[in-house]
């Protein structure tokens, strides 16, 4: 159903761990391409309980990339 399905999923700082994690593996196990992007590259973001995560790409990247779903998780980094 979502192979061929590009998707971008945003993190920040103090992303919410369900509203990241769930969509990214859902979609990964539905056979999505699924991008993690952050502000930066070369950071490591973390959750509001301290779990990593480095992005595939930055902004400015993503937005010539023309993925079909962006995803916007939940928690203190939503609001940046």
């Amino acid at each position: 159903m979502s192979a061929g399905l590009r998707a971008a999923v945003l993190v920040e700082h103090g992303y919410h761990e369900l509203e990241f994690w769930y969509p990214v593996l859902r979609l990964r196990e539905a056979e999505a391409d699924v991008s993690i992007i952050g502000p930066s590259r070369e950071e490591t973001y973390r959750s509001s309980l301290d779990y990593p995560v480095i992005p595939d790409d930055d902004l400015a990247g993503a937005a010539q990339a023309g993925y079909d779903v962006l995803i916007v998780p939940g928690g203190a980094g939503a609001a940046r």
